[in-house]
């Protein structure tokens, strides 16, 4: 320390310029930081751009009004705000879902984004997958059908609806997913040659009504099928006799809520020109300027809870291309959504797998496998090594190292060069043999051959 003090005197511009240097470096290395990690992981879209020209809607009619007009003029990002993305991933119960199942394994459900805010994203890009591809399959059958026009919209059978088996049925599902009232309705499409049954299932929140599913029990559609033909007889049977006034007041009277139904006074062109808010995202793909340096952004966003930018490290698509609410964009999405959540469940709970399903054999209960699954828990895992396995040049296999609960855990990762930059192409390694989102716990002997096997890049 004293020859450190006598060199400090006897050599100060030295000093000074070193000590310039090093407040140069450290901004530049704090400006590296901060441009790596305040990028943006979502993109406004053109379609997502376009503003909300109705906040609500409070009458479950009109909303199935705005729904078929979007996928009419095939209006994906309309359609998709008038489903109820939000609403689900901010209320939806694992726990009771996995417990009424008797069963669970990692692509039963969307994330627990209802008791883990941090899991917001991964739900959401989850959901709005699967309902776009509820929408291409619901266009596909309007596209079958040929020229079509509504003739018809109005509730199923509104007396079996208010039968207290119906009803306790409805409170399971809003118990599961949130919402404080159910209830189904049916579109009459009438084609050249045919006329069709839309059935719609909509659920109620606060001061707005949103599509909970395509399909509904009562018209025997589902999320994969909500359209199929019928004829008008069956339409009129299927309405029932009671009075659609009558239904409302009891409806609303059973509900304790006078504010479930209003007439909103909306034209047809009206409906045709609305907006609801938007609910969903585009990601932005992420980009870095080697392949390690991507897996540390994308085990940091993790370790963060950013989601989303975790899943923006997955994206394949190129910023320039992603302009549009594309219905392969959003499905990309959710496929990277469920990826990312396999590698979550593994660290946290278990790689739950379909052929292990039951709750006997899990040997927990729905709110102990939620519990398990707290994103509080990924500040502790540990990126200890990257060992290169394959290069092709611009693709490079990786066997991830992590540290986690006293225990070494292996994960594959494929990443390739796109754009300038790296990205995470799969978190599997076909070298490995391992699937996307797969974790395994990793022995000392399996751990010495993994280094071994190391390549110089």
């Amino acid at each position: 320390m004293k020859k450190i003090g006598k060199f400090l005197k006897e050599n100060p511009v030295v000093c000074g310029v070193a000590g310039s240097f090093l407040v140069v470096g450290i901004m530049a290395a704090y400006q590296f930081v901060e441009s790596h990690t305040t990028v943006d992981p979502k993109y406004i879209t053109q379609e997502l751009a376009q503003a909300e020209t109705q906040a609500v809607i409070n009458d479950p009619k009109v909303v199935a009004s705005y729904l078929v007009e979007a996928v009419k003029v095939q209006d994906l990002d309309k359609a998709l705000r008038g489903m109820a993305i939000d609403e689900s991933i901010l209320n939806i119960s694992l726990a009771n879902l996995i417990n009424e199942a008797g069963e669970f394994y990692t692509e039963m459900e969307i994330a627990p984004s209802g008791s883990y805010s941090n899991y917001n994203e991964l739900a959401a890009a989850e959901l709005a997958g699967e309902y776009t591809a509820n929408l291409e399959n619901l266009t596909a059958q309007l596209k079958e059908a040929g020229e079509f026009q509504v003739e018809e919209i109005c509730y199923v059978d509104p007396k079996q609806q208010l039968e207290p088996e119906k009803l306790s049925g409805n409170s399971k599902i809003l118990e599961n997913w949130g919402g404080d009232c159910l209830t189904e309705l049916m579109v009459w499409i009438s084609c050249e040659e045919e006329d069709y049954l839309l059935g719609l299932t909509m659920a109620h929140y606060g001061d707005s009504w949103k599509v909970l599913s395509l399909g509904s029990a009562l018209t025997d559609t589902t999320a994969e099928a909500p359209m199929r033909k019928t004829t008008e007889e069956e339409f009129a049977a299927l309405k029932g006799t009671m009075k659609e006034k009558d239904y409302k007041k009891q409806l609303q009277k059973k509900n304790l809520d006078n504010t479930l139904f209003e007439d909103t006074g909306l034209t047809d062109e009206d409906i045709e020109e609305m907006r609801l808010p938007a609910n969903y995202f585009v990601l932005n793909p992420l980009r870095e300027d080697t392949a390690e340096s991507t897996i540390e952004a994308f085990v940091r966003s993790i370790q963060k809870e950013d989601m989303g930018r975790a899943l923006a490290y997955c994206m394949g698509e190129s910023s320039e291309e992603v302009e549009h609410t594309d219905a392969a964009i959003l499905k990309e999405q959710e496929e990277i959504a469920e990826m990312v959540k396999r590698f979550c469940y593994g660290f946290l709970g278990d790689d739950y797998s379909e052929d292990e399903a039951s709750l006997q054999s899990i040997g927990k209960s729905g709110r102990k496998i939620v519990q398990e699954l707290d994103p509080k828990y990924f500040m502790y895992f540990d990126l200890t090594e990257s060992v290169l396995l394959q290069d092709d040049g611009k693709e490079q296999q990786y066997a991830v190292l992590f540290w986690y609960a006293g225990e070494t855990y292996v994960v594959g990762m494929t990443l390739e060069e796109s754009d300038g930059g790296w990205y995470i192409r799969s978190l599997s390694s076909e070298d490995m043999g391992t699937e996307p989102g797969e974790i395994r716990l990793v022995s000392e002997e399996k751990l010495e051959e993994l280094e071994k096997r190391e390549i110089e890049k």
